[in-house]
């Protein structure tokens, strides 16, 4: 059985990295573009907005860090709720190669798809997660194994 502690680590280093804020901040900034343009199709952009009328795909636009902080809620209950679905196992490394750590480790994606065509963090189907704790261990993570503790 993986420890909480490893799972509750694991989340934390998959949500609280610049990447991650990074991210929820193009999807903010995404999310206000198109609202923008739809208001300008309808006639009813705000007075203040009127001037960017035809520019909302490159016109600079600014989104509050807060709402990135705020939207961490959310990435830490998807993740660990992620980490319910998949039975772990600890592998290590006896080779003279070390595994590549970094900063932002956690990476799921679909193990069934060729290599150069898997998308990250797509939860649809089948899901491995990589996460290197050291450069000699690391724990796999597979919706191909049972969670331990499931009940059947």
């Amino acid at each position: 059985a993986l420890s909480f502690n490893v799972q509750g680590m694991q989340t934390i280093m998959r949500t609280r990295v610049p990447a991650t804020r990074d991210r929820i901040a193009l999807m903010l900034e995404a999310k206000l573009r198109s609202e923008c343009k739809v208001l300008e199709e309808i006639g009813k952009l705000p007075p203040e907005l009127e001037r960017y009328a035809g520019q909302f795909d490159t016109v600079p636009v600014g989104v509050n860090p807060h709402e990135t902080l705020l939207a961490m809620e959310d990435e830490f209950k998807t993740f660990g709720d992620l980490c319910f679905r998949l039975g772990f196992e600890v592998l290590h490394n006896k080779t003279d190669i070390p595994f590549l750590t970094s900063d932002n480790p956690v990476c799921t994606y679909d193990p069934r798809e060729p290599l150069l065509a898997r998308t990250p963090y797509d939860h649809s189907g089948d899901i491995e997660l990589i996460f290197p704790l050291t450069a000699r261990m690391l724990v796999r993570g597979s919706s191909k194994r049972q969670p331990f503790g499931v009940l059947t």
